[in-house]
């Protein structure tokens, strides 16, 4: 008894600087389960898979300078990219599968898409190639804004208006050549 005593005061007293650097603990006898404690490092997780279970796991990507921080969370089965600095969230993907984006996309690859375009917006572009464009509403335009020049150049416009395809200069208020329903053009002068 007097020994086994003095062999656990023994193993009381060994500090970390102590113990041999090719010292190791088997995997096995570390509990897996941390209980409510936080794991704190300042090196690199590695493992093959991470699971959080909660009603709204979270991971945090906290940037120790001025830069906006950034959640990853799924919130009742909505994944979020979350920018935390400003309280929005950047990117959602819904449990129907569509994305919401908020602020601009920049694709420098090209966007390819096999469904429709819905804008409710104005479309900005330099180039659209395509086959086929559709522009579908009371009264369907297609603006052309030359921003380059002497700010009296003017700004035109097509569109399709009672039955009418017009070309109209958008910076005088002034239709320069109507296409009829019945087929007569009007090219209407200076």
């Amino acid at each position: 008894d007097s020994a086994a005593i003095a062999m656990s005061k023994l193993a009381l007293s060994i500090t970390n600087s102590e113990i041999n650097a090719s010292a190791a603990i088997a995997g096995t006898k570390i509990s897996p389960d941390f209980g409510s404690q936080n794991i704190s490092t300042t090196g690199a997780i590695l493992g093959k898979d991470l699971v959080l279970s909660d009603t709204t796991p979270v991971i945090n990507f906290n940037d120790s300078t001025a830069n906006p921080d950034y959640q990853l969370n799924n919130t009742n089965g909505v994944f979020n990219i979350r920018d935390t600095t400003n309280s929005v969230n950047r990117l959602v993907v819904n449990t129907d599968g569509h994305v919401d984006i908020t602020g601009n996309l920049d694709v420098g690859a090209g966007i390819d898409v096999t469904g429709a375009i819905t804008a409710t917006g104005a479309l900005t572009c330099d180039v659209i190639t395509s086959n086929d464009i559709t522009i579908q509403d009371q009264q369907p335009r297609l603006n052309f804004v030359d921003n380059a020049g002497s700010p009296d150049d003017p700004d035109y416009l097509f569109q399709v208006d009672g039955g009418q395809f017009v070309l109209h200069d958008s910076t005088n208020s002034a239709n320069k050549l109507v296409v009829n329903a019945d087929g007569h053009i009007d090219f209407i002068p200076n």
